[in-house]
């Protein structure tokens, strides 16, 4: 999109601009199962107020590797999972249970890898998660996730934690940290086009909507989670790494300075969020009684005793049903108790019929944006080409078995939340539709 190439020459505009009525393309999200969950939520929302429920954003709002199902396909394109916040949310809210589809009142138009490039619409309309919204049905509210894969956190994972690929070498964690704080630069290139992006998706989903028409129409914004606790001392000598042998260590100073990259993508996304629903209330004839269009929610407190290198943990802890967050192939978890193991696996390493080609893959990874599992799977598989005498940490299948086994899902999910977390994030957003009276 040419758009994207143009982004500091455009006017940063906060007043809505109202577009007129056009038919819209039917969007086409996955097929997917109906299934009531369990776990509900203590608030029970009406479900007769919700008309439209319009879910985008990237693998945190597609829920990767939660509640894994035959009928919705682990390895689908965009990897949605049955324990996402927007589906539990859809679970409240529709009867007898979501059913999302081209012809439903649930749009799940979240995508595992998406960037805020995959977001905006383009002209003529093209595929992007905003071009696919069907407004069809009356529009109640809308969620979104997005801006982690922009900001790059894949890279810092891999430099400080698991060292999927190299180059490894002493300085390679800080060097990946700095490249992102630069992100968060006020005055860098990548952090103005990143704002005014997310500005821009704000207002296109609601001259999408024709927000003019829909005066209770809510856009809710959700951030992230910080991973770790940054101040237990057990972790200081514990890794993650995937290869045996020379990972990063876990230690304090990596862990605060991740946490505060977390925090630092929740403020830019507060802020800009704030600034678009400011622009809407200037315009607004009784701003006293203007409902609000945007509301930021950040539920990163919920995830307080549930992280990693909790007290006491020793990492990792693959068995620690409080721990919110996966571990490469871990199994999923609700804050019941109940779990989901994850059983698919597929040898990547395979002569006659590899999943993934270490020649080719990189051109196929780069074009699924910030898709955690398959930039892991690419990296992997070229760096055990590149060196045949790496061996992993996992424990292997029989004697002599070499071979690397996982699928995107794998090791995509990794630091995503479990279904627990995204219990977490759901009663979160009722916590702050409550106080803002958007439940009214």
């Amino acid at each position: 999109m040419l758009i994207h190439k143009t982004l500091l020459l455009l006017p940063i505009i906060l007043t809505p601009i109202p577009v007129s009525a056009t038919p819209s393309r039917p969007s086409k999200p996955p097929d997917n199962q109906q299934h009531v969950l369990a776990s509900p939520s203590p608030i029970s929302p009406q479900r007769s107020r919700v008309e439209g429920f319009i879910s985008l954003g990237d693998s945190y709002s597609a829920g990767i590797g939660t509640r894994p199902s035959p009928s919705l396909p682990d390895e689908s394109r965009c990897r949605q999972g049955r324990g996402a916040y927007p589906y539990l949310l859809a679970s409240d809210f529709l009867s007898p249970s979501p059913s999302p589809s081209a012809n439903s009142s649930f749009q799940w138009l979240s995508c595992t890898g998406s960037t805020t490039h995959d977001l905006l619409s383009s002209s003529p309309p093209s595929s992007s998660q905003i071009d696919r919204i069907n407004t069809t049905y009356p529009p109640t509210f809308a969620t979104l996730t997005i801006g982690g894969n922009d900001l790059d956190f894949f890279s810092v994972l891999n430099a400080c934690v698991f060292r999927f690929y190299g180059p490894w070498y002493g300085s390679s964690c800080s060097a990946a940290l700095s490249s992102a704080e630069e992100m968060f630069s006020p005055n860098s290139t990548q952090h103005l086009q990143l704002k005014l992006r997310i500005r821009l998706i704000l207002t296109e989903i609601l001259n999408k909507i024709r927000w003019d028409h829909h005066p209770k129409f809510l856009i809710t914004v959700t951030g992230y989670a910080q991973f770790f606790n940054a101040d237990t001392t057990l972790c200081d000598d514990t890794s993650l790494g995937i290869w045996l042998g020379g990972a990063e260590k876990l230690t304090r100073h990596v862990r605060k300075h991740l946490n505060s990259l977390v925090k630092k993508a929740n403020q830019l996304l507060e802020e800009v969020a704030e600034e678009v629903d400011a622009g809407f209330l200037a315009t607004s004839p009784s701003p006293d009684k203007r409902r609000k269009k945007i509301v930021f929610i950040n539920y990163d407190a919920a995830f307080t005793g549930h992280r990693f290198c909790e007290p006491k943990v020793k990492e990792p802890a693959y068995s620690r049903k409080e721990t919110w967050f996966f571990l490469p192939g871990g199994v999923d978890v609700d804050q019941a108790g109940n779990t989901y193991p994850y059983e698919e696996k597929t040898n990547i390493i395979d002569k006659t019929n590899p999943l993934v080609n270490p020649e080719t893959c990189l051109e196929a990874a780069g074009r699924t944006g910030g898709d955690w599992g398959e930039k892991a799977l690419c990296h992997m598989a070229r760096a055990k080409q590149h060196d045949p005498k790496l061996e992993m940490r996992e424990k292997k299948k029989k004697p002599g078995d070499d071979s690397m086994w996982f699928t995107p899902t794998y090791y995509g999910k990794t630091f995503h939340p479990r279904s627990a977390g995204h219990e977490a994030i759901r009663d979160r957003i009722y916590q702050v539709w409550e106080e803002h009276g958007l439940l009214d």
